[in-house]
């Protein structure tokens, strides 16, 4: 027999995660019935941020979680671990590689 503690254990971490991910589709189909309901009324909604701007700041974003991943699994070790932290690190360095050589914001294409 499983005690409640090792049970109440065990579900926390998914339960906590499915919340996270519960909210994040809420915000995101909230926004997007907001966005569909100003097209309808003839509202065309305007884009707060460039995508290059955003594409530095998710890119800078995953790097540091993953820097920081790989700094909290190293204490483990060299093992595969660290593969959870490098993976996004190098994503997100990819990303600021992207938006450094990229097309500037004002640039025209021929």
């Amino acid at each position: 027999m499983i005690s409640p503690e090792a049970l109440v254990s065990l579900l926390f971490p998914p339960a906590i995660l499915a919340l996270i991910l519960i909210y994040a589709f809420a915000i995101r189909y909230l926004t997007f019935r907001e966005r569909m309901a100003m097209i309808e009324k003839g509202i065309f909604p305007v884009e707060t941020k460039a995508p290059r701007d955003l594409l530095l700041q998710r890119g800078i974003i995953t790097a540091m979680t993953g820097l920081a991943l790989t700094i909290g699994l190293g204490t483990l070790g060299l093992s595969p671990w660290l593969l959870f932290g490098l993976i996004p690190m190098f994503v997100g360095v990819a990303m600021l590689i992207s938006y450094y050589l990229g097309p500037a914001e004002g640039a025209e294409e021929d």
